[in-house]
């Protein structure tokens, strides 16, 4: 989907979708989204809004300022770089980060500690 067209937002709802996922700063193509206009759009039709933050870094760009519902990173390389940890970061509006670590708990996708050195 051409995250610079709006109109193909519309086509791309389903009846189970729930999210919007976009990137700050799209990987490879460098594209960067219309932020008020998507987050508007979500919000007109119910739709959480996700944004991977990991190419922009919260030095460039801070999502929640902007309105995003939930924000992501790539903490891989952060972490270790080695390949022999795979984590991520989510941050964003209290109630979707806390329904979001609900979902993570119970499915088991939290870092041991040992793999957080």
């Amino acid at each position: 989907m051409d995250i610079n067209a709006p109109d193909a937002w519309q086509r791309a709802i389903k009846p189970n979708t729930k999210v919007f996922y976009a990137e700050s700063i799209s990987n490879p193509l460098l594209e960067v989204a219309p932020f008020g206009p998507l987050i508007e759009f979500a919000r007109a039709h119910g739709l959480l809004t996700m944004v991977d933050n990991t190419v922009a870094t919260p030095v460039n760009f801070r999502p929640a300022s902007v309105g995003f519902d939930l924000i992501l990173h790539s903490a891989s390389k952060y972490l270790s770089g080695h390949t022999n940890v795979v984590a991520g970061v989510v941050a964003g509006r209290g109630e979707a980060v806390d329904q979001t670590r609900k979902l993570m708990n119970l499915s088991g996708v939290c870092l041991a500690p040992h793999s957080c050195h």
